[in-house]
């Protein structure tokens, strides 16, 4: 058993994925790999995603409003979000 840790703080997180040749992932590049949307998946989180059925599920976003024209939209962020950094994730 373990009884004592310590944690450690890394500058570089280094990811092995078969079948994907990017250098970088970036979450506004476009991907069309298996492996890449594994990756996409594990590291960023949306304003929205998909549940286990395939229907559009909240995320980062509580809800969406459109307005009557569907030109602009409202969204309300979820609460209590922090950013990698520890501070408050905010429009």
């Amino acid at each position: 058993a373990l009884t004592a840790h310590t944690i450690a703080h890394a500058q570089e997180l280094v990811l092995g994925v078969i079948g994907n040749s990017k250098d970088q992932v970036q979450p506004y590049t476009p991907t069309s790999s298996a492996s890449a949307g594994s990756l996409y998946g594990q590291l960023y989180e949306g304003l929205t995603g998909y549940d286990s059925k395939g229907a559009v599920a909240m995320q980062l976003a509580q809800s969406m409003t459109p307005n009557a024209t569907l030109d602009v939209w409202t969204v309300k962020l979820r609460p209590g979000v922090k950013r990698h950094d520890g501070k408050p994730f905010t429009a």
